[in-house]
């Protein structure tokens, strides 16, 4: 099975859920929420946190491996979080994957004169 980039949106909440908290256990010193916080979390919250399309999970063989998302800190100005692989796939490239294009549409400009982010 190929490997593949998954949008995700408020419905795969579950599977966020699971993949997230997979990586506040592994790598608790890499993000900027805590493990306990984020267990206290109901559906909504979840869904909320997915309500912009753009999270997105490296699938392979069927299995989420790793994952990213992208929000705009200001127009034309982005950043990358919720960064992880899952360790027994490091090494792979899965993290080059996501987020990347397909999604450089994320970065096109919102309104006439806005220039698109870039790269650093």
């Amino acid at each position: 099975m190929a490997v593949e980039l998954r949008t995700l949106g408020p419905d795969d909440w579950p599977l966020w859920r699971a993949v997230r908290l997979r990586a506040l256990v592994d790598a608790p010193d890499a993000f900027g929420a805590t493990l306990d916080t984020e267990q206290g979390y109901d559906e909504h919250d979840w869904r909320e946190d997915l309500g912009d399309g753009r999270t997105v999970l490296v699938v392979d063989d069927g299995a989420p491996v790793a994952c990213g998302a992208v929000f705009e800190k200001a127009p034309g100005r982005a950043a990358i979080v919720a960064m992880w692989t899952d360790p027994a796939q490091r090494g792979r490239g899965h993290a080059r994957r996501a987020p990347s294009p397909p999604h450089s549409s994320w970065f096109a400009p919102r309104a006439t004169g806005t220039a698109p982010a870039r790269r650093a």
